[in-house]
């Protein structure tokens, strides 16, 4: 895979935002997809089988697995970020990138078999939890995540109170 690529794919998958059941039902029906083809989780407002990147070619369209459309991330993903952001909304934007930055929402995967290694190493071992926000490594600056936590605060604040 090409790094013009990489770049192409990484800047408009860099903001994801979630989707209210609502909005869903709107784009399926405007778009006649198969609102019933898409795994949507009205706790976390994503779709499992589908990209929520509005700019990509993919978006909200039913894949068997979202995970080979962002295996192009590897392993400059950070696990965890919305499921972080989703639980601790109502805390400031400093509080949510150091709860972030250290991993606290990040898990032991159960099937760890499942993931190649090579792609998320400090995900299967609770010692090798993200440990700080390294900005060389994800290439955003941390000014840039705060911002797009504050966004995506608000997306979840008005999707989920």
């Amino acid at each position: 895979m090409g790094a013009e690529f990489k770049e192409y794919f990484k800047k408009i998958h860099w903001e994801i935002y979630p989707i209210s059941e609502e909005e869903l039902k709107q784009f399926a029906t405007a778009n006649k997809i198969n609102k019933n083809q898409l795994f949507h989780s009205k706790e976390t407002g994503l779709v499992r089988n589908a990209c929520l990147a509005r700019d990509c070619p993919y978006f909200l369209k039913p894949v068997g697995r979202l995970s080979h459309h962002m295996d192009v991330w590897e392993s400059e993903l950070p696990l965890a970020f919305h499921k972080t952001v989703r639980l601790n909304r109502h805390k400031s934007v400093d509080e949510i990138f150091e709860l972030f930055s250290h991993g606290s929402e990040q898990k032991v995967l159960k099937h760890q078999e499942a993931i190649p290694k090579k792609n998320f190493e400090y995900y299967f071992d609770k010692e090798k939890k993200m440990d700080g926000y390294d900005e060389e490594k994800y290439g955003r600056k941390v000014s840039e995540v705060q911002s797009y936590i504050q966004k995506l605060k608000e997306a979840y604040i008005k999707i989920l109170g």
